[in-house]
């Protein structure tokens, strides 16, 4: 059984999500096209980024959720490269 007031709070949040949306859908219709930013060129003193490979993943400090389940949450895998 679903109660009035669980309807009228997902009515209410629902025309409240639709109406927030409006004006940013308006002002970007006048909005001119953006071109892509310039970027600036780099010096020739600065060393490349070292690529480097992830070889372990270690969670510490978790008390009430699984080291795994913390693992899954994050997009860090073993074997990825990373700078």
């Amino acid at each position: 059984m679903v109660s009035k007031f669980g309807v009228r709070a997902t009515t209410a949040l629902m025309a409240g999500t639709i109406l927030s949306g409006l004006p940013v859908a308006a002002s970007a219709q006048g909005a001119p096209p953006q071109t892509a930013p310039t970027l600036a060129p780099v010096p020739a003193n600065v060393a490349p980024a070292v690529v480097r490979q992830i070889k372990t993943l270690r969670v510490e400090g978790s008390q009430r959720i699984e080291p795994d389940t913390v693992l899954s949450y994050t997009k860090l895998r073993v074997g990825q490269n990373y700078t």
